[in-house]
């Protein structure tokens, strides 16, 4: 596989420009904390609905109907995804190129289980 040749930070920075509906001002202009677990929520939900479309193929969208569910809902997800990392700044190119390069290394046991630790948010 060549190089991957697309700015995900790009897509993030086009997805956060069209999206407000999470990144809220005060009325001086200055941005608001977003609410950073109801928008990963969102993620999640939407990663369920595209499991639910495959499911049930036959069902298409009802936004895009010449679409199906999954693939809409898929669209979505990396939409919400890409918007949470330019609002945030996460630099996501980095971490998936690093990612990528770093998956390479494990075995298919290891692609397949979680082999993370994960640590208790920080108060």
């Amino acid at each position: 596989m060549g190089p991957v040749k697309v700015d995900l930070n790009q897509l993030a920075r086009l997805c956060h420009g069209t999206n407000s509906l999470h990144w809220k001002t005060d009325a001086a202009g200055n941005p608001l904390k977003p609410h950073t677990n109801t928008m990963t929520t969102y993620i999640a939900s939407e990663l369920m609905m595209a499991r639910h479309g495959r499911e049930y193929p036959e069902e298409m969208n009802r936004q895009l109907p010449h679409r199906s569910e999954e693939s809409v809902r898929l669209a979505n997800c990396l939409i919400r995804i890409f918007d949470y990392c330019g609002g945030l700044g996460i630099d996501i190119d980095a971490a998936f190129r690093e990612k990528l390069e770093f998956n390479k290394t494990l075995t298919e046991p290891e692609l397949i289980s979680c082999t993370c630790s994960l640590k208790e948010p920080a108060e």
